[in-house]
């Protein structure tokens, strides 16, 4: 299991089509910025984040959010 204190990840503007589903392993991140970049979809294991407060993702392709996307309930700025 990786183990990271980081606590942002700024991969905005790089025209990311996906986010790999090891993105949930950073449970330290309180802050994920992925605006504007080409992604349809985000990794269910985005649930595993449960230290997040900021969720940023206009300026994507996104179709549909994970359900388990509910479970971040300390998110407060999306």
């Amino acid at each position: 299991m990786l183990v990271t204190s980081l606590q942002a990840l700024y991969m905005g503007g790089n025209r990311l089509t996906e986010v790999p589903e090891t993105l949930g392993n950073l449970r330290s991140l309180t802050c994920l910025v992925l605006c504007d970049n080409q992604l349809e979809s985000l990794p269910p294991s985005i649930a595993r984040l449960e230290n997040l407060r900021s969720l940023l993702l206009h300026k994507n392709s996104l179709r549909t959010l994970p359900q388990e996307i509910v479970e971040l309930g300390g998110l407060t700025e999306v």
